[in-house]
């Protein structure tokens, strides 16, 4: 077993590279973690999968975690998101939250998916472990550095005890800071659901999850956008104004290119806000990333969404989509504020 040791205060995603490297060629590496000591294989090895599951004489029936980059990369390996695990990424991500959710179809190695085809997954906030994974080009499967049974750790040393000599790297750096493993949520319901006690507290999942959702309301039709927007405006204000306090509007024009022209949303005396012209014809990235929910109201405006931000499409929605209702092509207006109503309507039972 090679000890790679870091300085807890100086060290380079170049000194992880070694780690990096026994990972992408099938060995098993030790790191720090956010939670606890953690074990790590290429998810797409089965030979190391499975030196891993014997290392820790772990059930074979329970899958493995898989960490990701950055929030923004789940849209590979997730089709969809309920509005409430984007509310608990908002929150937890980079952090001690793990989330099942249902995995996209054959993209997903059986190392890390479950007999449901579902997929546990979780960014870390370690510096360690975060440089790792960004060092690494393949999927990394994870589990805590623990023999089954025994208790997780956040010494190194202890995790020498638990394996010797059979681990290939074991990373010595700045040790975990929470002593706890993450709180693991199933998400594939209409509400969160817990699986694991860890960190994060259950409780705490569920106000953030029952909180109002950020709504994105995009915009377009150059000819009626201001009416249009006028319209969708007073309906979320008199049916939900909490709601209200919390959607921005954005124009978008899907027949132009992307800009990459900051755009950031000014509020208005009623509590809804607008992100001004700024001559893009996208929403920026960060304005993305704030909405648990982007509704447009064509679908040619999500289509163009989703080619530019392929991390959003997992709650990018059309309005006739979301509302699932059908669009009255003889008149417009009242045709969206119909598909509004609908989507209002569906917003407040989820």
């Amino acid at each position: 077993m090679k000890i790679l040791a870091l300085s807890r205060y100086r060290y380079t995603d170049e000194d992880l590279s070694r780690a990096a490297h026994v990972l992408v060629t099938g060995g098993v590496v030790a790191f720090p973690t956010d939670t606890v000591y953690g074990l790590a294989v290429n998810a797409r090895n089965p030979s190391a999968v499975a030196r891993l599951y014997r290392l820790k004489g772990r059930d074979p029936a329970k899958p493995l975690i898989a960490f990701l980059r950055h929030p923004q990369e789940l849209g590979q390996w997730v089709p969809r998101l309920p509005l409430y695990a984007q509310a608990l990424i908002n929150e937890y991500w980079p952090g001690p939250l793990t989330l099942v959710l249902p995995a996209r179809e054959g993209t997903v190695p059986p190392s890390v998916l479950s007999h449901t085809f579902c997929l546990g997954v979780r960014a870390p906030s370690h510096p360690v472990a975060r440089a790792l994974v960004r060092q690494t080009p393949c999927l990394l499967a994870t589990t805590s550095a623990n023999v089954s049974g025994s208790p997780p750790t956040g010494s190194s040393q202890t995790v020498a005890r638990y394996f010797g000599g059979r681990l290939d790297v074991l990373v010595e750096g700045p040790p975990p800071l929470l002593g706890q493993p993450s709180t693991v949520i199933d998400a594939t319901t209409s509400g969160p659901r817990l699986l694991r006690r860890g960190y994060v507290s259950f409780d705490h999942v569920l106000r953030i999850a029952r909180q109002s959702h950020r709504v994105l309301w995009v915009v377009g039709q150059r000819d009626q956008r201001d009416r249009n927007e006028a319209s969708i405006a007073a309906l979320v204000q008199r049916f939900d104004p909490a709601l209200a306090s919390r959607s921005c509007f954005v124009p978008i024009d899907s027949h132009r290119s992307a800009s990459s022209a900051s755009v950031s949303p000014n509020t208005d005396p009623g509590g809804l806000s607008r992100a001004p012209e700024a001559q893009s014809t996208l929403p920026t990235a960060p304005l993305l990333q704030s909405a648990t929910l982007i509704l447009t109201e064509t679908g040619r405006q999500a289509d163009h969404i989703c080619s530019s931000y392929p991390w959003a499409a997992s709650r990018t929605y059309a309005l006739e989509v979301f509302a699932g209702i059908a669009a009255d092509r003889t008149s417009l207006e009242p045709a969206i504020a119909g598909q509004v109503l609908a989507c209002l309507r569906r917003l407040t039972s989820l």
